[in-house]
């Protein structure tokens, strides 16, 4: 697995005519192990996110497995529609991808109408620590307009 590190800086790129987008470099490095091993995920409304699949599949299966504890014990009955909507999620939330050997993403259907992106759309790429995000830029700068006035505050409560 890569080691985590946080990079400072956003990318622009855009959706080409088949349905790609070049990922920078820098994050391949940082969050890639392997680019034949990758998952997009849809995680928030106009972005994607793309994880190194052990990562993510770790990620993943500690929480899974604990819900599939809980309902094999019967702990979860009075919540089923909270595990059927879970089960919904899950179905549809990631695939596995692999990139070519530039770096490029092709964006599956399914996820192109989750991020509302066409051929030639200007989008934002952005490292995330554990994964790179791809967004809309205006789902972007309304997400920086909401998040950025706590970014000191989720820093100092990181940090200490």
């Amino acid at each position: 697995m890569p080691e985590f590190q946080f990079l400072r800086r956003e990318y622009r790129g855009s959706l080409d005519d088949r349905y790609r987008i070049t990922l920078p470099e820098p994050l391949l490095t940082a969050v890639i192990e392997d680019r034949e091993r990758c998952v997009l995920v849809k995680e928030r409304p106009y972005s994607i996110s793309v994880w190194d699949e052990d990562v993510w599949n770790a990620e993943m299966e500690s929480g899974i497995s604990l819900v599939e504890a809980k309902l094999a014990r019967s702990r979860l009955r009075d919540r089923l529609d909270q595990v059927r909507q879970l089960g919904r999620l899950l179905a549809s939330q990631h695939e596995r991808v692999r990139l070519d050997g530039r770096g490029r993403l092709r964006v599956l259907e399914s996820f192109r109408d989750f991020l509302g992106a066409e051929p030639g759309a200007d989008l934002v790429i952005v490292p995330a620590a554990v994964c790179i995000e791809i967004w809309r830029p205006d789902a972007w700068i309304e997400y920086l307009h909401q998040e950025m006035p706590s970014f000191r505050q989720l820093l100092e409560e990181l940090a200490g």
